[in-house]
């Protein structure tokens, strides 16, 4: 017996994973904050900005693998009727 994730199933879990990178660029957010306020805070305001590119990169990744597991889900799910009277 071979079990399967559903695309509904996957696009759980990309979310998830998006989520977490939204985390992580919001205190990338708010670490770039805090080394603005500091007079000698040069190389982490650089490091953060980094930090934040990569961030940048890994949602589009996850939102292209989201996109690609919703036109599965789009696919599988049955259409409603429209003979509705």
């Amino acid at each position: 017996m071979t079990l399967e994730l559903t695309p509904e199933e996957k696009a759980n879990i990309v979310e998830q994973h998006l989520k977490n990178v939204l985390f992580a660029e919001y205190n990338a957010k708010v670490s770039l904050i805090e080394a603005n306020a500091s007079t000698a805070a040069e190389n982490t305001a650089d490091g953060v900005n980094v930090k934040l590119v990569e961030i940048s990169k890994q949602k589009v990744a996850l939102q292209k693998e989201l996109d690609a597991v919703n036109a599965l889900v789009d696919q599988t799910t049955p259409a409603l009727s429209s003979t509705t009277k």
